[in-house]
């Protein structure tokens, strides 16, 4: 069974040690997929990534089959009841899964923050995966603005807009 994890604090103890979200990112660099899901190259270690996930405004939660975490994934841009949503499934839950997984994910995030009503989600239109990703977890695309994403070099790249709804 695949459960979807909010980090959150109760009583001021939070549901992740910083170890385990600084696992996160390195399970990422080890599949190969850290540079892709931090395309512009703002995020460079796990340190990065443990400083991100505790921005106020950055709402991180984890996927886990097993207790062991099989994707992770977080909502940024907090407006009008929608948000941005970021998702990446680690490699021991590629395969016929995935979209499981993905589905899981986009529905825990809409269960743990109930006032949101749409999730966006903006991709580089030459992530070609990730967009057909998107789409068979249940985003509809809505079209791809000419700009909008800038790598680690600082070159725009076109952008697919995608969202979720409940």
């Amino acid at each position: 069974m695949i459960e979807i994890m909010p980090y959150v604090k109760f009583d001021g103890i939070p549901t992740f040690r910083d170890s385990d979200i600084k696992s996160l990112y390195e399970t990422m660099e080890k599949d190969g997929t850290a540079s892709i899901v931090f395309f512009d190259d703002g995020i460079k270690s796990s340190h990065d990534f443990l400083e991100f996930m505790n921005t106020p405004g950055i709402m991180l939660f984890v996927a886990r089959k097993d207790n062991v975490p099989i994707g992770c994934g977080w909502l940024s841009h907090f407006e009008n009841r929608t948000a941005r949503a970021h998702f990446c499934v680690f490699k021991d839950g590629w395969g016929e899964g995935s979209v499981i997984i993905g589905r899981k994910m986009v529905e825990g995030a809409m269960e743990a923050f109930s006032d949101i009503d749409m999730l966006i989600g903006m991709l580089p239109t030459i992530n070609t995966k990730a967009i057909d990703f998107a789409i068979r977890c249940g985003a509809q695309l809505v079209g791809e603005f000419p700009f909008g994403t800038i790598d680690g070099f600082g070159n725009s790249y076109p952008t697919s807009i995608l969202y979720y709804v409940r």
